[in-house]
């Protein structure tokens, strides 16, 4: 709530120093933590 405005959008300089498996690690990872932040602000 009021967050959005310090969401930082990565772009391709951000990312280049990861290799692709890294890359995948990650976006599974931080998928996983949004989910259960979600769930979490459901049950408010």
């Amino acid at each position: 709530n009021g967050q959005w405005d310090k969401l930082k959008i990565l772009d391709k300089d951000d990312i280049s120093g990861f290799s692709s498996e890294e890359l995948e690690f990650n976006s599974i990872s931080y998928g996983l933590q949004a989910y259960q932040e979600y769930r979490a602000a459901c049950k408010l």
